[in-house]
């Protein structure tokens, strides 16, 4: 603590708060992100890679799962990893949810607490997470880190994690994912890629050819889900002093709402900090009666342009069988239309 505070007193030497910051409003401001820079500075535990032998927890905090439709997860678990741990109260179902808020946060909090679990892949996504986002003990899970796998709905975890604890995470297929593309090509290519950069610490993929001449490196990515990304406006799950190229997909949405969706993110000032945007599917959308008038693409050029923010879409990863992982937070480098992952 105490060299968490010298470095904050550097911080504020350094110029970042001028004396006009006396009030509460400025001072709430610039120590919003306390548990960001107390990572940063005093030290996270990095991820490591997993072994053969890793043991791979599944949790629903959303949508509820039946134990059937995670069979074929448990043969791809069990042929990659080591043992399989259900939460308590996976398979309860409470309406839509895999149980009541307090019963998929007491399970979160649970896992986050065990020093023998390596890796929690969440079920499925659906609606749910942004319930128990509060209710959940990120203090544990930063004392005893573990890699938190899964997308969609599950967006607002990588989006905490990274803004508030700079720990990576990974946006990856789910084991309701092995139930819904069973033996698709795109879809075994996704698993194999997520099982070694999970085993290994890196992976490179090809990237498709709206990325040519595209050259950066040392970056991290984070993102998601727009919609879910959307609920998060104005909290403290949101980015606020770090660089990051931000990943966006989506799926059963009216094009007017990506719109709209757009401009909230650009008025909540997220882009403040963006050095690009990775597009990645936007499947099953929908028109009103009266189109439109917009393909996706040219709404994120539209509504954007005054940016001057690099936008490159087609990125491989989304709700569809081409689901290829992005892990979040992880240093990044693209060349030659490749993109490589490794950990420190």
């Amino acid at each position: 603590m105490f060299v968490f505070v010298c470095l904050c007193a550097l911080y504020l030497m350094c110029g970042q708060i001028q004396c006009k910051c006396t009030s509460i409003f400025h001072i709430k401001k610039y120590f919003s992100n306390y548990f960001y820079f107390k990572s940063y500075f005093c030290g996270v535990k990095y991820l490591k890679p997993l072994g053969n032998s890793a043991r791979i927890a599944v949790c629903a905090p959303a949508r509820k799962i039946s134990k059937s439709e995670i069979i074929p997860f448990e043969k791809w678990c069990k042929s990659n990893f080591g043992d399989l741990f259900y939460s308590e109260n996976l398979f309860l179902e409470y309406h839509q949810f895999s149980g009541t808020d307090v019963q998929r946060a007491n399970d979160l909090n649970g896992i986050f607490a065990r020093t023998d679990i390596d890796a929690v892949f969440f079920a499925r996504g659906g609606y749910g997470t942004i319930h128990i986002l509060d209710m959940l003990n990120f203090d544990l899970l930063s004392q005893n880190p573990k890699w938190l796998c899964g997308f969609s709905d599950i967006s607002a975890l990588h989006m905490h994690c990274f803004s508030n604890y700079a720990m990576p995470t990974l946006h990856s297929i789910m084991p309701i994912s092995f139930l819904q593309y069973n033996n698709d090509s795109s879809f075994n290519t996704s698993a194999l890629l997520t099982a070694n950069f999970l085993k290994n610490g890196q992976i490179h993929y090809d990237l498709p050819d709206s990325f040519n001449g595209v050259e950066l490196s040392n970056f991290k990515i984070i993102g998601g889900n727009m919609s879910v990304i959307y609920s998060l406006l104005g909290s403290r799950s949101i980015p606020q002093n770090q660089p990051f190229v931000l990943f966006l997909e989506d799926l059963d949405e009216y094009m007017y709402h990506i719109d709209r969706m757009l401009f909230a993110f650009k008025r909540a000032s997220l882009f403040t900090n963006c050095i690009a945007i990775f597009v990645g599917s936007f499947s099953d959308l929908k028109d009103n009666k009266v189109p439109y008038g917009l393909s996706v693409e040219d709404i994120f050029k539209t509504v954007l342009k005054e940016l001057n923010i690099p936008i490159y879409f087609g990125y491989p990863s989304g709700h569809t069988a081409l689901n290829y992982p992005i892990p979040f937070g992880v240093n990044a480098n693209i060349s030659n239309n490749t993109i490589t992952f490794a950990l420190d």
